[in-house]
């Protein structure tokens, strides 16, 4: 996997859809954090918070 840079990534990079990666580490450390991810969330539906609550707190509510 390529090295992390240490700048500030700008706005853009932020905000619009980047190419997607064919780097074959990056792509398993994903698929390994995505899988994690939702192991934790099977193993522990008590933790889930709803959209409604996300959403509020961050002053998103329709």
């Amino acid at each position: 996997m390529s090295s992390v840079d240490e700048k500030t990534p700008a706005l853009a990079d932020l905000t619009t859809p980047q190419p997607e990666s064919h780097d074959p580490a990056y792509r398993a450390w994903t698929a390994r954090k995505i899988e994690a991810a939702l192991t934790e969330d099977r193993a522990n539906p008590e933790r889930r918070l709803a959209e409604r609550a996300v959403w509020r707190k961050h002053g998103l509510e329709r």
